[in-house]
């Protein structure tokens, strides 16, 4: 059935080709004709061709784009759960370690540490400035008790002299 459809389409063509003039006698007509229709098939097919050839490339990207992703996927989920398990062994450490560091502090405290001979010689400055310190610390400061000095506050921030 296909060839009896295929030789029509070389007659049609054929005699389109002689009512135009593009050829001088049928033979040349009909050789034209199936030129021009067989290159039109070949073309079909090659097109065809080359279409599954570019769906065949596509699907394989897809599939080892795929591959790379669900590797790096895993990978990544793998270093999730290396990461949450070390986090794990880092809370049961610092909890540990906590609970070591409070029980000799509940058992016996700790008595105060002794000066040494050298900090006895430089201490006097430091013991002064400690209870300046005190001092300061001791008295609560209260803004609206008025404890400023001129040097506070501009005498230009309370008055206006006119353009600036």
């Amino acid at each position: 059935m296909n060839d009896v459809q295929q030789i029509q389409r070389i007659n049609a063509m054929s005699q389109e080709l002689k009512r135009f003039g593009f050829s001088e006698n049928t033979v040349d007509a009909i050789e034209g004709a199936k030129n021009i229709l067989m290159n039109d098939e070949e073309q079909h097919e090659s097109s065809i061709f080359t279409e599954e050839n570019e769906v065949s490339q596509l699907s394989n990207m897809f599939c080892r784009f795929k591959d790379s992703t669900m590797s790096k996927m895993n990978e990544m989920s793998r270093h999730i759960s290396n990461l949450n398990t070390e986090i794990s062994k880092l809370n049961s450490t610092i909890s540990v370690l906590q609970s070591r560091r409070e029980e000799p502090l509940r058992e016996h405290p700790s008595p105060p540490p002794q000066p040494r001979i050298e900090e006895c010689e430089q201490s006097p400055p430091r013991q002064e400035a400690k209870r300046e310190s005190q001092e300061r610390s001791e008295k609560p400061y209260y803004e609206k008790q008025g404890h400023f000095t001129p040097e506070n506050v501009k005498i230009e921030d309370f008055f206006y002299f006119g353009k600036k």
